[in-house]
């Protein structure tokens, strides 16, 4: 997985990746460039203009917020997650 790195601070022996839900994109096939998770649909949540969803990434429960037209996918269902390694922060 590509990050982009704050190097402001001194030498971590661990990090953290940050990203923002929206910039998270829901597919079924992998994206040319981009980082990519597989994933299963745990929650689905219809908000009018927006859908969020609530994806288990082994073990871990990572928010997406799609716009509710690209909104698809079911609860159970297996997705792939994909967003540009520039918007994932490594701090």
């Amino acid at each position: 997985m590509q990050a982009r790195a704050d190097r402001r601070g001194s030498e971590a022996s661990s990090a953290r990746r940050f990203l923002r839900p929206e910039h998270i994109e829901l597919t079924s096939v992998p994206k040319q460039g981009m980082n990519t998770l597989k994933g299963r649909v745990s929650r689905r949540s219809f908000g009018g203009a927006q859908t969020d969803y609530v994806i288990d990434v082994n073990g871990v429960a990572l928010r997406v917020i799609s716009r509710s037209r690209d909104a698809d996918y079911k609860p159970s269902q297996d997705v792939l997650l994909s967003f540009a390694p520039a918007d994932c922060l490594l701090l």
